[in-house]
This record gives structure tokens, C-alpha cells and sequence, in this order.
């Protein structure tokens, strides 16, 4: 049984997930450009911000692109 802080914790993190409107597959497909976007300090397009969405409620995505980042500085750094 879960107590009492426990549910709301579950129910705040439920009411702040929005809408998935693409799968991880197009999600990863699209995160060399939402890196590109973000370091360039870039507006996101309509179709980054769903990959952004994706990314925040995601955690495969989320360690994905992150992953993505570090290899970029890493690069970066060389």
C-alpha cells in the first residue's frame, strides 16, 4: 500500500506529463538536431519541442541524448 506522501508524489508526476506525439524511434532520429538547436542557443522548432517532450518523460531517450552531449564535448574538447 502506498501512504499518503507517496500518492501525492505519483499523482503530481502524472499531472505533469504531457502527451507523447512521437515514439523514441523518431525521437532519437532527431536528437543531433535538437542538440545542434539547444547549443546554439536556437529556438526550438515545433517538432524539436515534442522531441524535448519526449526527452523529459522518457528515461531511455533522456540517457540517449545526454550520452549524445558528452561525445559532443568530448569532441569539442580534442
Amino acid at each position: 500500500m502506498l501512504n499518503k506522501e507517496q500518492i501525492t508524489t505519483l499523482l503530481q508526476f502524472v499531472a505533469s506529463v504531457t502527451p507523447d506525439k512521437i515514439s523514441c524511434d523518431a525521437c532519437l532520429d532527431l536528437v543531433p538536431e535538437l542538440a545542434e538547436s539547444q547549443l546554439g542557443n536556437r529556438p526550438l522548432t515545433e517538432v524539436l519541442e515534442d522531441v524535448q517532450n519526449h526527452i523529459d518523460n522518457c528515461p531511455c531517450c533522456a540517457k540517449e541524448y545526454e550520452t549524445f552531449l558528452e561525445a559532443l564535448h568530448a569532441i569539442a574538447e580534442e
